[in-house]
């Protein structure tokens, strides 16, 4: 699949182990955050040291810095949706894909599907005012 993807690291997972799911988008151009690449190596290291190290550099140059702004617009994100429990690395991906206009690719179906709704009378900032597609497979 051509395109732009923000792939969080559970989607990098999938890819990495050859999902049918996740094959069309193996070949995509996937943006991911300096987070999702230290949890993504952290997890090879402990389940797949033997790649750890192909799969960190196929990914690296992926990796784009992330604005304070778009923290800010994360933690506020996360905040309002406390009950969810959402992780800070998804919060900020979420929030870094929706920064730069592209589709966010997860399988946290129950978690992230409620993200796409803003909720009356949320402190969120104008960055996140609109949500970014979800891709859930």
């Amino acid at each position: 699949m051509t395109g732009k993807y923000f792939a969080d690291t559970y989607a990098l997972f999938e890819i990495t182990r050859g999902n049918p799911a996740y094959k069309q988008y193996a070949q995509a151009d996937l943006i991911i955050c300096p987070l999702n690449l230290a949890e993504f190596y952290y997890h090879l290291l402990r389940e797949k040291p033997e790649h750890a190290e192909e799969y960190y550099a196929l990914y690296a140059g992926s990796a784009v810095g992330v604005s304070l702004s778009c923290i800010r617009g994360a933690m506020l994100f996360r905040f309002a949706h406390k009950q969810e429990d959402l992780s800070y690395i998804d919060c900020i991906g979420y929030a870094l894909a929706q920064e730069l206009g592209l589709k966010f690719l997860t399988i946290k179906v129950m978690k992230m599907t409620r993200m796409i709704a803003p909720v009356a009378n949320n402190p969120m900032p104008s960055t996140m005012a609109s949500a970014p597609a979800l891709i859930i497979l």
